[in-house]
C-alpha cells in the first residue's frame, strides 16, 4: 500500500468551550494537557498523514494555539460553531485529498484502531465514499475514526443546511446511504462494546475514569490499546464502574427525531438529563404495539396486558438496563456479561410486549415474530430462554420475584453493581410467594432489586378489586419494608424519574398505573378483551385504529375464564 500517492490530513477538533465539562481538553494527564496526550496517540498512527489541531477564533482558544506552538503541533483556527466549515477549511489549507476526522474528546484512542480503519479505506477507496468505525459502532466509545475523500467533504460543506449537520461535520454524508457509498469497520471478533464501555470525555466521571486508566497503563506502555484497557477493566471492575452509568450516552439522543439511520438503541440518556426524548421513545412504543397487534393473529395472544406494559418495556430496554457486551456473532441481547443488568418478566403472558421491544432494540429479528406459536420456533405464549435476552422461563405466576431476589443477592455477594428488575402483574400479587420474597429480600437489604407492578386493574377477565381487593397497595408494600413509588406507567418522564430514584438498602417497588389494551380505544379497559385471536381483517382495522384512523369493528370471540 503506497500512501505517498495520497495527501492524507487528520483533523482533531479541539476547543475549550464545553457546557457539561468546561476546559475538559486542558485536564492534566501525566504532566501534559489531555488534548496533547490524544494528539500524541494519533501521531503514533502509521497512516494518519499530516495531523492538524483545528480550534476556533474565539479568544478563549488562544491558549489552544499557544500550547500547539509549544508542542510543535500544526494548528488551524476557524469557525466557532460551524465545525463542518472549520474542518473543510483546515483540509483546504493543508492540501488534503483524503480527510480523516477524529473528535478531540477521545484521549484513549488506539493508534492501531486508527490504522485499521485507514487501511480498510485505502484498500477499498474505489468502493466507498466514506468509511468509519461508527455506522454501526462496535468499538468502545472514544475510538472514533471517519475517512472521506476531499470531494465528498466538499459536497457536504456545500449542501449541509441543518444545524446538527454543521455541528457534527459528517451526518450529511452517512445519513444518505442512497447517495454515498458507506463503508464500516467492526471490532475484531464480532463483539460490540459501543454501548457498554465509554472511553470518551464529556462528564467529570469520564475524566476520573480516564485518569485511573492512564495511571494504571501509561507507565508500562505509553501507547496502550483497546485490548489492554479491556483487560484492565476485567481485573479492576472498580475502575469500570466509575463512568459505567454514562455508557451509551452520546449526541444522537438529542436528534433521534431527525436522524434516519440511527435507532433508539444506539444512544442513552444520562441520569442528569431533565427529560428523556419522549418523542423518540413514543415512536418506539408505537412500533412495539404494532408487533403486539400482529401477534394476536394466528392463534392469538394476551393482547390486553401486553399493550398495558409497552412504555415500561421500552423505557427499561432503551434507557435503563445496561445489557452488557454482545457475544460474538449473536444479537445484542445474547450476553453472558456478568456485569449486565437483568430483567425478569414474571407476568410471562406479556411476552408479545417483550419480544416486540427486543425487535426494536435490535435484539431479535422481526421476521421471527411471524413464527408466533409455530412449532418451528420458540416464540410462544411465555418467555423462553432460547430467545436471546430472556433471562428465565416464566408463566407460573408469582415465581420470578423469588428468582430475581436470589440473583440480586448473588450480585450483592459478588460485589457487583448489577440492577435486577422484575415485572409482575397486579393479579399476580394474590400469590403469597411474592410477599414472602419481599420479606426475605428486605432482610438481606437488596436495594439492587426493583419490583415493578403493571397495575392495569385486571386479573384475566375480572377486575382485581372485584376478585381480591389489593388497595391500599402502596401501604401494603411499605408495611413489608419496601421503598415505594406510584406513577403513570405510560409517561416516559415519570418512568425516568422513578428509575433514577431506585437504590438504597430497601427493595424498590414501582407501582405503574396502566390501562389494559392501551392504544386501542375499542378494547381499552375491557374485561372481555384480555386474550384475543383476531382475524386478518380485524388486524388491519386495529393497526388503523392504533394510528388514530377510526375504531375497529371487532367480531371475534374472546376467551372467558371463571
Amino acid at each position: 500500500m503506497n500512501t505517498t500517492e495520497r495527501k492524507i490530513v487528520t483533523i482533531v477538533q479541539v476547543r475549550r468551550g464545553s457546557s457539561r465539562l468546561p476546559d475538559k481538553v486542558f485536564r492534566p494527564l501525566s504532566g501534559k494537557f489531555l488534548f496533547v496526550r490524544q494528539v500524541e496517540r494519533v501521531l503514533a498512527s502509521k497512516l494518519c498523514g499530516k495531523v492538524v489541531v483545528a480550534t476556533t477564533l474565539n479568544p478563549a482558544d488562544d491558549l489552544v494555539w499557544e500550547v500547539c506552538q509549544q508542542e510543535g503541533l500544526d494548528c488551524f483556527r476557524g469557525h466557532d460553531q460551524d465545525l463542518l466549515d472549520r474542518h473543510y477549511q483546515a483540509a483546504m489549507k493543508y492540501g488534503a485529498d483524503t480527510v480523516i476526522k477524529i473528535p478531540g474528546d477521545c484521549p484513549l484512542i488506539d493508534p492501531v484502531v486508527i490504522d485499521t480503519v485507514i487501511s480498510f479505506y485505502l484498500e477499498n477507496a474505489d468502493h466507498y465514499d466514506y468509511v468509519s468505525n461508527l455506522h454501526p459502532a462496535t468499538f468502545p466509545d472514544g475510538n472514533d475514526v471517519e475517512i472521506m475523500p476531499m470531494n465528498v467533504l466538499e459536497e457536504a460543506w456545500k449542501q449541509s443546511v441543518r444545524a446538527f449537520e454543521r455541528e457534527h461535520t459528517t451526518p450529511y454524508i452517512w445519513e444518505r446511504p442512497e447517495q454515498f457509498r458507506i463503508g464500516n469497520v467492526i471490532m475484531e471478533g464480532g463483539v460490540d462494546y459501543s454501548m457498554t464501555h465509554r472511553l470518551t470525555i464529556d462528564y467529570e466521571e469520564d475524566y476520573q475514569f480516564i485518569k485511573a486508566v492512564w495511571e494504571e497503563l501509561y507507565p508500562g506502555n505509553a501507547l496502550f490499546g483497546v485490548g489492554e484497557i479491556l483487560d484492565l477493566l476485567k481485573r479492576r471492575p472498580d475502575i469500570y464502574m466509575i463512568n459505567r452509568s454514562l455508557a451509551g450516552v452520546n449526541w444522537y439522543r438529542n436528534h433521534l427525531g431527525e436522524l434516519k439511520t440511527v435507532a433508539g438503541e444506539q444512544t442513552r440518556f444520562a441520569a442528569g438529563d431533565v427529560k428523556a426524548d419522549t418523542g423518540a421513545l413514543s415512536a418506539i412504543a408505537l412500533k412495539v404495539r404494532e408487533h403486539i397487534i400482529r401477534m394476536s393473529a394466528g392463534g392469538g395472544c394476551f393482547i390486553g396486558a401486553s399493550l398495558s406494559c409497552v412504555e415500561l418495556m421500552v423505557y427499561l430496554y432503551a434507557r435503563f438496563l445496561r445489557r452488557g457486551a454482545a457475544v460474538a456473532g449473536e444479537a445484542q441481547g445474547k450476553t453472558d456479561d456478568p456485569q449486565r443488568d437483568l430483567l425478569f418478566l414474571s407476568k410471562g403472558h406479556d411476552v408479545p410486549a417483550l419480544y416486540g421491544t427486543f425487535v426494536e432494540m435490535g435484539m431479535l429479528d422481526a421476521s421471527r415474530l411471524a413464527h408466533h406459536l409455530s412449532p418451528t420456533d420458540n416464540i410462544y405464549w411465555h418467555p423462553n430462554t432460547n430467545i436471546p435476552g430472556v433471562e428465565f422461563h416464566s408463566g407460573s405466576l408469582g415465581h420470578l420475584p423469588a428468582v430475581a431476589a436470589g440473583v440480586a443477592l448473588d450480585c450483592k455477594l459478588r460485589g457487583g453493581d448489577n440492577r435486577v428488575v422484575v415485572i409482575t402483574g397486579d393479579g399476580e400479587l394474590n400469590e403469597g410467594s411474592v410477599w414472602e420474597t419481599l420479606l426475605v429480600a428486605n432482610a438481606y437489604k437488596l436495594g439492587n432489586m426493583t419490583l415493578v407492578v403493571d397495575r392495569n386493574q385486571f386479573q384475566a377477565n375480572i377486575r382485581t378489586e372485584d376478585l381480591i381487593p389489593l388497595e391500599p397497595l402502596e401501604d401494603k408494600f411499605r408495611a413489608w419494608g419496601c421503598n415505594v413509588q406510584r406513577i403513570d406507567g405510560h409517561d416516559f418522564t415519570r418512568l425516568q424519574e422513578a428509575f433514577a430514584a431506585v437504590g438504597g438498602d430497601k427493595v424498590n417497588v414501582i407501582i405503574a398505573d396502566t390501562v389494559r389494551g392501551k392504544g386501542l380505544p375499542s378494547i381499552e379497559a375491557r374485561a372481555d378483551r384480555w386474550f384475543c385471536a383476531f382475524s386478518d381483517h380485524e388486524i388491519t382495522q386495529l393497526l388503523e385504529e392504533l394510528h388514530g384512523n377510526g375504531l375497529a369493528a371487532i367480531q371475534s370471540e374472546t376467551l372467558v375464564v371463571r
